[in-house]
């Protein structure tokens, strides 16, 4: 199987209105369904390979008024797994994942992205509150972030997001940010 996720974060508080960063996120994979296991719920199995990235080059050599631009290039090529616990309207997600290509951009985003996420999501008449708690325990750095959806339409959720931590966005992933958004999100 194949998914992909695109994040736009859009400054409409400034003046032209320029959006901040885009994210780019296609992923493959495949997943297995395991039968519950006595009182667990483990009931799926997901492998796959990930690739995220802010889709800029490398700017190391480009200036901007006679200063160095700096490099704003981020991205990551991943593998990972998740097993899924569900019952009813609740379900939990376990990730783990291992970057699989070079960090020269940004060598020291897994201190603050980490190896593993716990994703919390209770979902009923086509409302949903998530939780996502992602970081690394060695490094003590991560993020916390509480989202709610609500079904404006068909295939269409109004949400708002609360953001608390690092890598919220890839360009800005080593600084510490809260944060609340309002947006969308599209699914079919």
């Amino acid at each position: 199987m194949e998914a992909y996720t695109h994040h736009s974060f859009w400054q409409l508080y400034a003046t032209s209105k320029p959006f901040r960063e885009n994210i780019y996120n296609p992923d493959i994979f495949v997943r297995y369904s395991i039968d519950q296991l006595k009182n667990i719920y483990l009931t799926r199995l997901q492998i796959g390979y990930e690739h995220k990235s802010n889709g800029q080059y490398n700017t190391t050599d480009v200036m901007l008024n006679n200063r160095p631009m700096g490099n704003i290039s981020r991205g990551i090529d991943m593998l990972y797994g998740i097993l899924r616990f569900e019952d009813e309207q609740l379900h939990a997600d376990l990730k783990f994942w291992v970057p699989i290509s070079s960090l020269e951009d940004n060598p020291d985003l897994m201190d603050y992205m980490g190896y593993t996420s716990l994703e919390l999501q209770y979902e009923k008449n086509r409302q949903v509150l998530r939780g996502v708690l992602q970081g690394n325990f060695i490094t003590q750095k991560g993020s916390l972030e509480l989202s709610y959806g609500y079904p404006i339409g068909k295939s269409v959720n109004l949400y708002i997001k609360g953001f608390s931590g690092y890598v919220d966005t890839l360009v800005d992933y080593n600084q510490h940010v809260n944060k609340i958004g309002v947006g969308f999100s599209f699914s079919h």
